[in-house]
């Protein structure tokens, strides 16, 4: 924004300042000609005064210093001979036009202003007086005129710069702590208004952002609220059913798979529980490859029960992923689920490196996912219902993405993309297959 200011401003002021200096430049020059021909008229006038009409080549005519200030001065008589001074021989052209016409004529020829003044005798042209200048006095006067001239142009397009740049950091510094502001929306702690600058257009706009703020904070709250209170809701029926379940234990039952189950869903609870508070959790690295271990533990029987099969493979050196170790699992299990209800066939949980981040690649063999659908919306109405908006949300919680890499069908693949502590430091760009 500054530039285009900047070369606006200077580009209307320069040509503002060329459509001026321009025609300045040809009128000072022929202004100052002008005045130097009007000169050395009244001096070959002056001059003329010595001419003798009936003097003939015996009897030359004599001019008072005829070469003062380098001038020549030289009389013709009617037919057109030199009789006197410093000259042709013979008259030029524009002699020959003041003999026939008894006009004062002037020209330039060979870097010297010439003008010519009929010498009248008896209300006739009786001959005329030639009288040459060296322009070069002419020509420094008027150099100097437009140096001045080219001097003060370039000053007021310094000036114009420098007015320019002034404007472009005064309408440039409010704009751009207004994104910096509208960047800090929705983040952690409190709002902050929007700074004023003076201008009432950039004032407007920042008086808006600070209402949407004020709207998106309160909806916010609203969510984080909620979602926190429903988890802590969740926690007393979970609490009463293991009692349950550990009283039937007592009694000799078999309820060890249900405990585990309750286990992990408190541990969902409490994840999620976390997330919702919105509060800053620093990263702890942790390896990826040990975490995928534990869920082969956990998914292998339950698909082998399914008569299903689920392997676990990496493609990489050992790599620590900056994340939350409890959200990444919580997520991939979303993934395998997700796969183990609405896919079909083996499923592949597989790590890779890639572009400096770590991928974790859940396919199956299933009949594959519309690539239209808002599969990751929580009011799609999509069969796969909220749990794979919820899993994008926690993926982005954590810095990372969580895209559908892969459609389908028989290779319908969900990636999920971390940043690793070698990484770059900042947010994963659009999702690599």
């Amino acid at each position: 924004m500054r530039r285009r200011i900047l070369v606006a401003i200077v580009g209307v002021a320069a040509g503002a300042v060329f459509l001026l200096a321009l025609p300045l430049g040809i009128a000072v020059q022929k202004l100052y000609r002008d005045d130097e021909v009007s000169r050395l008229e009244r001096a070959a006038t002056a001059q003329a005064r010595s001419f003798d009409p009936g003097a003939g080549s015996g009897d030359p005519v004599e001019f008072t210093d005829s070469t003062e200030n380098g001038d020549e001065v030289a009389a013709y008589s009617l037919a057109g001979a030199r009789i006197g001074g410093i000259g042709p021989d013979t008259a030029d052209q524009l002699v020959r036009a003041t003999l026939s016409t008894g006009r004062v004529g002037d020209t330039e020829a060979g870097g010297r202003l010439v003008v010519a003044v009929p010498v009248l005798g008896g209300e006739r042209v009786v001959g005329a007086v030639r009288a040459s200048r060296s322009t070069k006095e002419l020509n420094e006067r008027v150099l100097r005129v437009r140096l001045l001239i080219t001097g003060g142009a370039l000053a007021i397009i310094g000036l114009a710069a420098i007015a320019a740049l002034a404007l472009s950091r005064r309408l440039s510094r409010p704009l751009a702590e207004l994104a910096e502001s509208a960047s800090g929306i929705g983040g952690h702690g409190r709002i902050v208004a929007s700074p004023r600058s003076g201008i009432r257009e950039l004032d407007t706009v920042a008086e808006a952002l600070d209402e949407t703020a004020a709207r998106l904070d309160a909806l916010l709250s609203r969510e984080r609220e909620f979602s926190a209170n429903a988890s802590h809701q969740l926690r007393t029926p979970l609490a009463a059913l293991r009692i349950d379940l550990e009283s039937r234990e007592l009694s000799g039952d078999d309820v060890t798979a249900a405990l585990s189950q309750i286990d992990r869903l408190e541990a969902t609870i409490k994840t999620l529980l976390t997330v919702a508070r919105d509060r800053p959790r620093e990263a702890t690295p942790f390896d990826v490859d040990d975490l995928l271990e534990g869920l082969a533990g956990e998914w292998v029987g339950r698909f082998a029960g399914l008569s299903r099969v689920i392997e676990f493979t990496s493609d990489h050196e050992a790599v620590l992923a900056l994340a939350s170790r409890d959200v990444v699992g919580e997520v991939v299990e979303v993934l395998i689920d997700n796969a183990r209800r609405h896919g079909a066939g083996t499923i592949r949980v597989r790590s890779r490196s890639i572009a400096g981040m770590l991928a974790i690649d859940v396919s199956d063999e299933g009949a594959g996912v519309d690539p239209e659908s808002e599969i990751f919306a929580r009011n799609s109405g999509h069969i796969h219902g909220i749990g794979l908006a919820i899993a994008r949300s926690l993926a982005e919680s954590e810095g990372g993405r969580l895209d559908l890499t892969d459609p389908g069908p028989g290779s319908t693949t969900f990636t999920l993309f971390l940043q690793t502590v070698d990484g770059p430091n900042h947010s994963p760009g659009p999702a690599v297959p």
